[in-house]
């Protein structure tokens, strides 16, 4: 999953990059933040927190998916107040 969410937030950034900057919404750019932070969600550290299960790296691990879920809550939360407005 890990590898996928980096090949999939790629293509995202490339898309995004290619877009005119005047046509980039917020919606455009929180779904990029999101898209680099679900390889954080993924977690890359997962092998070595199993192997050598130390507290640094469990606190990494728990921290790198606190991230993301922190930022999808205020993704979600900025939207609903978006959609409500419009």
């Amino acid at each position: 999953f890990v590898i996928l969410s980096l090949i999939f937030g790629g293509f995202y950034l490339v898309f995004l990059f290619k877009s005119p900057p005047n046509a980039r919404t917020f919606e455009h750019k929180f779904i990029a933040i999101l898209s680099v932070s679900l390889v954080l969600f993924n977690d890359p550290m997962y092998y070595f927190t199993l192997k050598y299960a130390t507290p640094f790296l469990t606190f990494l691990s728990v921290l790198q998916v606190g991230i993301f879920s922190s930022l999808l809550i205020f993704f979600w939360s900025v939207m609903i107040q978006r959609i409500h407005r419009e």
